[in-house]
C-alpha cells in the first residue's frame, strides 16, 4: 500500500513480476488497492481533484480505474462537457473535459496513484485496437508516468452458442496487448448462461471453454483474472468458487461489488481484488 514516503508515483521505477508477486524496478514489493471512477466522476474540477487524490492516498489506495469515460448518458464525458445538443461524432474530444481529466491524472500521480485499467482507446474497445495502436498509446502513457494494471477485456462475454474458436483468437490478441502495455494481467468473464439460478447443466461447456482460454493466455505469458458479472456462470459465489477450485487458483479473482450483491469472497477463503 501507498504511504507518505511513496509519493510521487513512479519513484520506485516500472512495475514487474517476480514469482507470484508484483515488484517495482528497484526491488520494492507492492500490493494494489484500487477504486473505480465512473462516467462524469472522471472529470472533477481541479480543486476537488486535489482533495480527492489526497483522500484516496490517505486511505492507502494506489490504483484507479477510469470507467466509461465516453458515457453518452452522463456529462462531462470525453466528447461533451455539458448537456446540450446531441454529439454526432466521436472524432473530436471536448477540450474542457480533457483538461479536467489530465489534471485528475496529474493529482493522482502526485499522490502516489499511478496505475489504470485500460478498457478502451478513443471510443474503441481495448480488444479491438491494433497492436500498432497499442504501442502508440503505451508510449504516451509511459511518457506521462502512467502504468497499466490490467487489460480490461470483454473476453468471456459471449453466449455458449457463439463461436469459441473466434473468441480464442480474440483472447490471444488481448494477451498480446497485455505484453505491449507491460502488464501481466487481463480481465475475463465466464460466459452468459441461460439460467444463473441453476448453472450445473452448463458447467461442462463453461469449464472446457475457460480451460482453453487459460491455455491461450498462458502461452502469451498473461495472468488471467475472472470477474463476476450478472448473467454469466460466475455471477454468484458458487460459480466463482467452482472456477477457482477447478483450475487450482490459476484464474485470479476480481470482485465487482455491483455485480455480486452477496457475501464477500473472503468468507469463502478466496483472495480477491476489487474491480
Amino acid at each position: 500500500f501507498i504511504y507518505k514516503d511513496e509519493k510521487p508515483a513512479g519513484k520506485h521505477g516500472f512495475l514487474g513480476v517476480k514469482g507470484d508477486q508484483f515488484v517495482f524496478e528497484d526491488g520494492t514489493p507492492v500490493r494494489f488497492w484500487g477504486v473505480n471512477f465512473n462516467g462524469g466522476a472522471c472529470f472533477p474540477d481541479k480543486d476537488y481533484a486535489v482533495k480527492l487524490a489526497k483522500r484516496l492516498a490517505a486511505y492507502g489506495c494506489n490504483m484507479v480505474r477510469l470507467h466509461q469515460l465516453d458515457a453518452e448518458w452522463d456529462t462531462p464525458n470525453l466528447y461533451a462537457y455539458t448537456k446540450g445538443k446531441r454529439v454526432t461524432t466521436t472524432r473530436v474530444l471536448d477540450p474542457e473535459s480533457m483538461d479536467r481529466l489530465d489534471y485528475l491524472i496529474y493529482a493522482l500521480k502526485k499522490n502516489g496513484i499511478e496505475y489504470m485499467e485500460i478498457r478502451g482507446v478513443d471510443g474503441t474497445n481495448i480488444s479491438d485496437i491494433t497492436l500498432e495502436k497499442a504501442e502508440e498509446v503505451h508510449a504516451k502513457l509511459k511518457a506521462a508516468g502512467i502504468g497499466v494494471s490490467s487489460i480490461g477485456s470483454p473476453i468471456g462475454k459471449i453466449k455458449l452458442t457463439d463461436d469459441i474458436e473466434k473468441h480464442l483468437e480474440l483472447t490471444k490478441h488481448c494477451a498480446e496487448l497485455a505484453n505491449i502495455f507491460e502488464t501481466p494481467r487481463m480481465r475475463v468473464f465466464s460466459f452468459y448462461v441461460p439460467n444463473t439460478t441453476d448453472i450445473v447443466p452448463y458447467r461442462t461447456q463453461v469449464i472446457d471453454w475457460m480451460g482453453r482460454m487459460l491455455e491461450v493466455a498462458k502461452a502469451e505469458g498473461a495472468i488471467i483474472c475472472h470477474e463476476n458479472e450478472k448473467g454469466i456462470y460466475g455471477e454468484k459465489i458458487e460459480g466463482c468458487v467452482d472456477i477457482q477450485k477447478t483450475f487450482g487458483g490459476e484464474y485470479k479473482c476480481i470482485f465487482a461489488p455491483a455485480g455480486m450483491p452477496v457475501a464477500p469472497w473472503c468468507l469463502q477463503g478466496i483472495p480477491f481484488a476489487h474491480a
